[in-house]
C-alpha cells in the first residue's frame, strides 16, 4: 500500500477559503497564510475575516449541506481517492444522514468516473445522486451482491452502528477494497475491530485529527 500523498491533504485545505490561494508560496509548507488568521495589529487595511486556527476541528457543510465530518476528514478522503486512483471502481456509504458528505462523495466519484451510492433508512435533506432507502441489515444480500460486483471499492461506514457495519460488510470484500469507519474513539473503539481487517494509515489520521480510520481486509 502506497503512503497517503501528503499534496492532496494540504490542497483541500485551500478550498476553505479560496483566497488563501493568492497568498501562498508554493514554494513553503503550505499552511494558512497569517494574513488570514487574524487582523494585524493597529492596521487600517482591510483583509479577510480571520480564519480559526482549530479550522481542521470544525464541522463541516457541502453545498450548503450539513456533514458529520470536520475538515480533517475531507483531507483524509481526498488523498484517500488519490491513491486509490485507477484502483477502486466505486465508493459505496453506508449512512448518508442530511447528506452533505454524501454529495461530496458523489462529486468525487462523477469526477473520478467511478460509481457511487449512499444507503439509509431516511430520506437526506436533499437530493443525492445514488441514494437508496433501506434497511441495510434486513438486505444485507442485496447490499453485499453490489459491493461484490464493483468491487474493489472504498465503504464507508457511517451508519447508526458501526461496529455492526463493519463486521457485516467487509466479509463481501476482497483485499483490494478499502473501509473508511466514522467515529472513531466514540462510536467505533480498537476493540470492535473485526479480526478479519487490518488498520492501515492509522498514524496518519491520528497526526491530521480525523475523526475516522481506514481498514484492509485481510487476504
Amino acid at each position: 500500500m502506497p503512503s497517503l500523498p501528503w499534496l492532496g491533504l494540504c490542497a483541500l485545505a485551500m478550498e476553505y477559503d479560496g483566497r488563501a490561494e493568492n497568498e501562498v508560496d508554493p514554494g513553503s509548507d503550505q499552511r494558512t497564510p497569517r494574513s488570514l488568521l487574524g487582523r494585524p495589529s493597529g492596521s487600517s487595511t482591510r483583509v479577510p475575516d480571520p480564519v480559526s486556527e482549530s479550522v481542521g476541528s470544525r464541522w463541516m457543510s457541502f453545498g450548503g449541506i450539513q456533514a458529520a465530518q470536520v475538515l480533517a476528514d475531507y483531507w483524509l478522503w481526498e488523498a484517500l481517492l488519490n491513491t486509490s486512483q485507477g484502483i477502486i471502481n466505486g465508493i459505496v456509504e453506508l449512512g448518508t444522514g442530511k447528506g452533505g458528505f454524501s454529495l461530496y462523495l458523489s462529486a468525487q466519484a462523477e469526477q473520478r468516473k467511478i460509481s457511487f451510492r449512499t444507503y439509509d433508512i431516511a430520506e437526506p435533506a436533499c437530493r443525492v445522486p445514488g441514494f437508496i432507502r433501506l434497511d441495510i441489515y434486513a438486505s444485507a444480500d442485496e447490499v453485499g451482491g453490489y459491493l461484490r460486483e464493483h468491487d474493489p471499492v472504498l465503504l464507508f461506514c457511517d451508519g447508526g452502528n458501526k461496529p455492526r457495519e463493519i463486521r457485516t460488510f467487509s466479509q463481501y470484500l476482497s483485499s483490494e477494497s478499502m473501509i473508511a469507519v466514522h467515529d472513531w474513539g466514540t462510536e467505533m473503539l480498537a476493540r470492535d475491530v473485526p479480526d478479519n481487517v487490518t488498520e492501515i494509515y492509522g498514524s496518519l489520521c491520528d497526526e491530521i485529527g480525523s475523526m475516522s480510520r481506514v481498514f484492509k481486509v485481510n487476504s
